[in-house]
């Protein structure tokens, strides 16, 4: 996948699993993920939404 490649020339540090799912979005066109995981506010192109603030 290219949009794994990307994640990890920009340094990153998350879970594979998680820029597997960030990578996953972007290949898809989804914008939004519902996750109390903070770190993927460290990706510009995907949206996180805390399931405790909605």
């Amino acid at each position: 996948m290219v949009e794994t490649a990307y994640f990890i020339d920009t340094n990153i540090v998350m879970y594979a699993r998680d820029l597997i799912h960030a990578a996953v979005m972007l290949t898809n066109g989804i914008e939004c993920i519902i996750s109390t995981d903070a770190h993927f506010d460290l990706i510009k192109e995907v949206k996180r939404l805390d399931p405790v603030k909605l």
